[in-house]
């Protein structure tokens, strides 16, 4: 009597472990994969970001390189127009 009360005590150990190991993996799928889901978000995000501010940096420069070759072009312009008066 003992021993069945022993095995059945084990078997129903077993799956009692089975079924809280079954529900955590199930969780800890569901932590991970919104984990995952938060992330990549996040990294589309941040990818977006420094593209716009690196075509920021781009046009920046070529309204600074733009306007110092303008200024090189027309000096002899702004020369002569200082002069005249």
């Amino acid at each position: 009597m003992v021993d069945i009360r022993k095995r059945y005590k084990s078997i129903f150990i077993l799956a009692a472990l089975e079924t809280v190991k079954e529900s955590w993996v199930r969780d800890q799928q569901r932590y991970f994969t919104s984990c995952v889901k938060k992330k990549e978000h996040c990294h589309r995000t941040a990818k977006r970001t420094a593209f716009g501010l690196f075509g920021c940096g781009i046009a920046i420069t070529a309204l600074v390189l733009a306007s110092s070759l303008t200024g090189l072009f027309n000096e002899h312009l702004a020369h002569s127009l200082h002069h005249r008066t």
